[in-house]
């Protein structure tokens, strides 16, 4: 934390967070690549495990929204900043898929569009629902969840003891994911698991408890590079051994594994950045990829669609995954830079509530007011689907 921002008492920013959005926005970008393009061999095996990275996001998305709140933002602006933040893009690469679906000879289901357009899709759990329009977008039906139930998961947190708080959650989640895989088949237990808002809730609700802790003092004792170190292990494990087990629902099993190691990550990467120490992630060329990963994560999906399609089958293997690496990463920084942030500081300006009187709305322990931009913005924020 800077001097100035002590003065000021400004939520301080997390540079070290926004790099590793683009570390967990390469690595579902690297998954979908293998899937698409290597789906065998030592690229398809290594990076097979790749979707573990929206976990990451899921939990950091609890993260800086519990870091950033500072009861001084009325609910109105709350959600009209999060729909700003999370629905030009949603709007843009959905569009956008209608005729990708339609060269895919996909045929189009209106209830599904309207479900995909409304953010509820991924709440029915089949494939064909879930992965609707553009595949990338069942992760933002369970954000939009997530900021739905912010103010009941601030005010809960709040109150109830870290520790207390982080276990029950986690032996909550293993517990359920056992109760409905044995009672369902796998396609179902996947759709209600994995891509279930209602199941992913539990790694949101880390997120805000951990950001809780921070804010009142709870330091990480294991460094960056051991958090780094921890988290690939786990990764390592994943990968090496998951494939040996006879387990029909392995996404939900890996991101169970994963997230202990996600958490560790994330309070050893806000230690670092409120502890003034310089590592690679703080950089200010991964701080501008990171910024631009939420573009990444809702475009790549679209564009390896139409590569295989088109153009995979023209070039080595090995060029296609550079080259469509790098234009992803490319568009993404373009739709960051002309779609994404004019369009969230348009609707901010449209949709904020500075012209009403202020008043005061309770909810939980905390209280909100009406006194316009009353919050610090983070440069951390992100899910897939937040910033």
């Amino acid at each position: 934390m800077t001097t100035l921002e002590r003065r000021a008492g400004r939520t301080p920013r997390l540079n070290t967070l926004t790099g590793l959005r683009f570390g967990a926005a390469a690595l579902v970008l690297l998954h979908h690549v293998s899937y698409f393009l290597v789906p065998n061999g030592p690229f398809g095996n290594l990076f097979g495990s790749g979707y573990v990275g929206v976990a990451f996001f899921f939990v950091l998305s609890g993260f800086v929204l519990g870091w950033v709140h500072d009861g001084r933002v009325s609910l109105r602006d709350f959600y009209a900043r999060r729909f700003a933040r999370i629905y030009p893009l949603q709007l843009v690469t959905a569009a956008a898929a209608v005729p990708v679906v339609l060269i895919l000879g996909v045929s189009l289901s209106w209830p599904r569009v309207i479900a995909n357009l409304l953010l509820v899709h991924s709440w029915v759990p089949l494939e064909s629902w879930g992965s609707s329009l553009n595949g990338a977008s069942w992760s933002l039906a369970c954000e939009a969840f997530f900021y739905a139930m912010f103010p009941v998961v601030i005010a809960v947190v709040t109150r109830v003891r870290f520790r207390t708080l982080a276990m029950t959650t986690f032996l909550a989640l293993v517990v359920v994911a056992i109760a409905v895989r044995s009672s369902t088949s796998a396609e179902i237990a996947s759709g209600l698991l994995y891509k279930g808002p209602w199941y992913r809730l539990g790694e949101f609700v880390l997120g805000v408890a951990l950001a809780v802790a921070v804010r009142r003092g709870y330091r990480s004792r294991v460094s960056l590079n051991w958090a780094m170190a921890v988290a690939a292990t786990t990764y390592g494990l994943i990968v090496g051994a998951l494939p040996l087990l006879s387990v029909s629902t392995t996404r939900v099993v890996a991101d169970l594994l994963i997230l202990p190691a996600t958490c560790l990550l994330i309070v050893a990467a806000a230690t670092s950045d409120l502890d003034g120490r310089r590592n690679g992630f703080a950089s200010n060329v991964v701080v501008k990829l990171g910024e631009a990963s939420f573009a990444l994560y809702m475009c790549h999906f679209l564009v390896l669609q139409m590569w295989t399609r088109f153009v995979a089958a023209l070039m080595p293997v090995w060029l296609s995954c550079v080259v469509v690496i790098a234009l992803s990463i490319a568009l993404s920084i373009v739709l960051h830079q002309f779609v994404e942030r004019p369009a969230e500081r348009v609707l901010r300006f449209l949709l904020s509530s500075r012209a009403q009187p202020k008043r005061a709305v309770s909810i939980g322990a905390d209280r909100y007011t009406d006194s316009g931009d009353g919050t610090n913005r983070a440069s951390a924020e992100m899910s897939p689907g937040t910033r």
